[in-house]
């Protein structure tokens, strides 16, 4: 595993290197004649699929639009950086291009959004993102906007699900960050509330988190199996996480009655597969976007340009919709030298019909009609119920 995950990580920089040439130019430097949008993606790391996937995904539109003009005659460049799902590493990336970029876009880690937001209410720049869940991110700034679900409508479905289960105790593991606690506290909090309004037996819930970058999280599991939970709700922020936890899970046959795993979990079809005995049966939830034409006709751009297929198709679509909204904020703001206040309020208003359906935002910045779906893992696959 770990020679694997050596690879990834430089094939990921490997990739970033080779795109960065063509998109920035072989000095690197931007010209002041060209708009520009900075993408912080995870490209390294336990979550390195998902910036893969924002990343080529972000390059197909980028390169569509300058075939069709650019903005209004302008080239606009992609600048691509690997925030590495660290929130410092979000900030300092911010805090070196935000005087030439117009606008940025970001995908995955909820908290480094949350590092950013302040800093973007006080400088007016404007972030469009997904893959962004926790609650927290709902109305934090008048310039973030959301183009996904909150992870409360997930812990909303995980919810309605365990009442038609008959469980006494639910456990949950999850890694401090925003992310995977955000999706804890919004599950303790629908459970608690249906047990105090249901006339059967009150729930208890038992909770043990760990720190990002541990790798035992025996003793928090085996508190979990001595309390007897009949449910377990898995909530690490990145698959590397996931796999420690499933890996010593395994090590001693714990296998609750109901599992249940988040969006980050039931994405990882490797994971499943590997641990393909433990997981059958469990739960999850993901992102819903609804098949359709445009979606299919994309993911055939999409391989042609790349030579395989997206794999986090919902991640592809929601920054390929991402900078095609961005593009139009820009052209439509061209005539005032892309003035930040009239670039969000161009976003704030947009109805875009874009490949993952139509496109709006509420008055807390997120998507009007984003929701979750569940899905039930059968022989490493999690596929929607």
């Amino acid at each position: 595993m770990k020679s694997n995950y050596k690879k990834i990580v430089f094939m990921s920089v490997v990739f970033i290197a080779s795109i960065s040439a063509v998109i920035l130019g072989a000095s690197g430097q931007f010209d002041s004649k060209d708009v520009t949008i900075t993408a912080m993606f995870p490209m390294t790391g336990g979550l390195s699929s998902y910036g893969d996937s924002a990343s080529k995904a972000s390059i197909l539109a980028v390169e569509e639009i300058n075939a069709n003009g650019g903005i209004n005659g302008k080239k606009l460049k992609l600048n691509l950086q690997d925030h590495k799902c660290d929130a410092k590493e979000a900030v300092a990336i911010y805090k070196q291009f935000k005087s030439t970029t117009d606008v940025f876009t970001s995908a995955a880690c909820s908290g480094t959004a949350l590092a950013i937001a302040p800093m973007l209410e006080n400088d007016g720049s404007v972030l469009l993102g997904s893959t962004l869940s926790t609650p927290k991110i709902s109305g934090v700034s008048k310039n973030l906007f959301r183009n996904w679900s909150s992870d409360a409508k997930e812990a909303e479905l995980f919810a309605g699900l365990l009442r038609g289960v008959n469980y006494k105790k639910i456990g949950i593991i999850y890694e401090e960050t925003d992310y995977a606690k955000g999706l804890k506290e919004s599950l303790e909090k629908d459970v608690l509330v249906d047990s105090t309004t249901s006339s059967s037996d009150s729930k208890q819930v038992y909770s043990e988190g760990f720190v990002s970058g541990s790798t035992d999280v025996r003793s928090q599991l085996l508190k979990l199996q001595s309390e007897g939970v009949d449910v377990l709700f898995i909530s690490p922020q990145t698959v590397t996480s996931a796999e420690i936890i499933a890996k010593q899970m395994t090590e001693f046959g714990f296998k609750p009655k109901t599992i249940l795993v988040n969006d980050n979990v039931s994405k990882a079809d490797s994971l499943l597969s590997k641990y393909s005995t433990l997981f059958q049966g469990a739960y999850g939830a993901d992102y819903r976007i609804e098949n359709s034409k445009a979606i299919e006709d994309f993911k055939s751009k999409y391989k042609a340009r790349f030579g395989e297929d997206c794999k986090q198709v919902n991640i592809c679509i929601a920054e390929y919709d991402n900078i095609k909204i961005m593009a139009k904020a820009l052209s439509a703001t061209a005539g005032s030298n892309y003035d930040k206040a009239e670039i969000r309020a161009y976003i704030k208003g947009i109805n875009y019909e874009g490949v993952s359906g139509k496109i709006s935002f509420d008055n807390n910045n997120d998507r009007s009609n984003a929701e979750y779906s569940l899905l039930k893992v059968n022989n490493g696959k999690a596929t929607m119920i």
